[in-house]
């Protein structure tokens, strides 16, 4: 089959597969939801930060609290997951301190439980547990929620499995719970007040426009408590770097990748039989006296190859008069000069100037010391 006719064939094949593509398929709009951009993507408390301010009360947010190291002033709010960071003994007196003198903390159930985290919350006369029963949506509890001051709140109780148990209700002034234990419970502690939240759940951006939650996080941080500026602590695991890389650029991870395979392949050794060594021909003795000599000009100078004839000549000099090796230059040139019939001037000379590093000075010097030597 000839050339054109196959590009002919092609070009008509790939224009039916197109017109049934096109025929066939259709464009869509498909909806889905990627995640949140921004500082949504690291804060969960930003829409819970956001609606503060919206209704005039101050907000802000820090990745994390130390109390040695920070601490805001008194009758300020923090929101915080409780953590080892602020229940180690040191980081816990400061803490402890800033709400007698007047500060609200709210604390949150811990990401991961530890003993630390438990004795701390124990300190307040609670603990956070887990029901054995979570309450499903058939159940009339799930949206029943009552509190001392008799406000109902709407809550889908169902999703959380976590209480607040308190060693003595009377040291709580202010609760909300439903049939299955307390929901979040508020005890005054010197001239501050401590809350304590069995869910984190209600105050997170993918929940806090749901049912009343919105309604109960300003209640907690502003109800009933001197009003001031609400801190939320972020307590954020932050992703490792390798992670932000793949999710903000996969395909240059999967490019960097590919190109990198592509590379050890081109420089892995090949598999198969040996190649056989390619084997050279003799060389004379003559190249290898030249490559001698060149190796010899190009790392040891003129004056190593001079020398090397000097010695060579007096030597051969020395069958017919055998001290000459002995004698002086001037001595040497007068003796070369009888079993040459050469000038001694000129011998002496080239004895004498055996250094001699210009191209032209040194061949003439070999020259003349060639030609006493066949003359001997």
């Amino acid at each position: 089959m000839r050339q054109s006719t196959l590009a002919l064939l092609l070009v008509l094949g790939l224009t039916l597969f197109g017109a049934w593509f096109l025929q066939t398929h259709h464009k869509v709009v498909d909806r889905q939801f990627v995640g949140y951009s921004g500082e949504a993507r690291y804060n969960d408390f930003l829409a819970a930060e956001l609606l503060l301010r919206e209704m005039g009360i101050e907000a802000d947010s820090r990745a994390s609290l130390t109390p040695s190291e920070w601490l805001p002033y008194y009758h300020d709010t923090i929101v915080s997951r409780t953590s080892e960071s602020i229940a180690i003994m040191d980081e816990q007196s400061l803490l402890l301190d800033w709400i007698l003198n007047g500060g609200h903390l709210v604390l949150l159930p811990p990401r991961q439980a530890s003993r630390i985290t438990d004795e701390f919350i124990q300190g307040f006369g609670a603990r956070f547990v887990e029901l054995e029963h979570i309450p499903d949506e058939d159940e009339d509890a799930e949206n029943d929620a009552t509190s001392d001051e008799e406000f109902d709140y709407f809550f889908n109780l169902s999703t959380s499995s976590l209480r607040v148990e308190v060693a003595d209700a009377n040291d709580y002034s202010a609760t909300l719970y439903d049939e299955f234990g307390y929901i979040a419970a508020r005890r005054s502690w010197g001239s501050g007040y401590v809350t304590l939240i069995a869910d984190d759940e209600y105050f997170l951006n993918r929940s806090l426009g749901d049912e009343d939650h919105a309604r109960f996080l300003l209640d907690v941080v502003a109800g009933y408590v001197p009003s001031g500026k609400v801190w939320f602590v972020l307590d954020s695991s932050f992703p490792a770097l390798w992670q932000l890389i793949w999710n903000n650029a996969a395909y240059a991870v999967v490019a960097a990748a590919a190109a990198l395979m592509l590379w050890l392949w081109s420089v892995i050794p090949k598999f198969g039989p040996a190649i056989e060594p390619a084997v050279t021909a003799r060389r004379s003795i003559l190249e290898h006296v030249s490559a001698a000599g060149h190796f010899a000009w190009r790392h040891h100078g003129t004056a190593s190859l001079a020398r090397s004839s000097i010695d060579a000549l007096l030597h051969d000099a020395e069958i017919r008069h055998p001290d000459i090796s002995r004698m002086s230059p001037d001595n040497q040139a007068r003796a070369l000069a009888r079993l040459s019939d050469i000038d001694a001037q000129t011998i002496l000379a080239v004895l004498l100037h055996h250094n001699e590093s210009r191209h032209r000075e040194f061949a003439n010097n070999i020259q003349a010391l060639q030609k006493v030597r066949k003359r001997l």
